[in-house]
């Protein structure tokens, strides 16, 4: 089992299972994070801290203002148009065009369709 992730706001701390977490998504200087359940919680830190979080292996950055869990995209679609990825949550996230080799390198060594 990976270890809690420790997220802040306001009011408390919480643990949350790495699992439970489909992607964060930054915003106005928070992160958002939507679990699995349709729970959103926000929290004060940065993405840059949570992608060196041991227990994130699983999460990738796919953009400026997503880090999302491999393991929770539903599918993928990459042409010359639009290039997205769309988690199991139903939400379509854009991945950048300097992003694409980056991210196909990635579903191809870990296979991270399921």
């Amino acid at each position: 089992m990976q270890k809690p992730v420790a997220v802040c706001n306001q009011q408390n701390i919480k643990g949350l299972n790495p699992e439970d977490i489909i992607y964060f998504k930054a915003c106005d200087g928070q992160v958002k994070i939507k679990l699995q359940q349709g729970v959103e919680i926000l929290c004060h830190v940065s993405l840059s801290n949570l992608e060196q979080h041991p227990s994130l292996k699983n999460f990738y950055r796919i953009n400026r203002r997503y880090f999302i869990h491999s393991g929770k995209i539903a599918s993928f679609e990459l042409n010359a148009k639009k290039s997205f990825v769309t988690m199991k949550d139903g939400k379509e996230i854009s991945i950048p065009v300097r992003k694409r080799a980056d991210f196909l390198r990635k579903v191809r060594n870990q296979s991270v369709i399921v």
